[in-house]
């Protein structure tokens, strides 16, 4: 990653929070840093975990509480 230096406001004067200002988040998003394959693994694991718990809590949810 590299080091950015972002723009600073003058003495006194408050740009308050995480405001950045334009110039900043064209800044950001103007190069964006490639996924590395374990990224995108991580990803779709993480989505297909989510997913399958989310049935299997339906069908329990389904069998105990709704059933009566």
């Amino acid at each position: 990653m590299k080091n950015r230096e972002l723009p600073r406001s003058p003495e006194g004067a408050s740009t308050g929070g995480l405001n950045i200002g334009v110039e900043g988040a064209e800044e950001a998003l103007a190069n964006p840093e490639p996924w590395e394959p374990w990224e995108t693994k991580l990803v779709v694991w993480s989505i297909g975990i989510g997913l399958a718990s989310l049935a299997v809590l339906g069908v329990i949810i389904n069998m105990t509480i709704l059933s009566k």
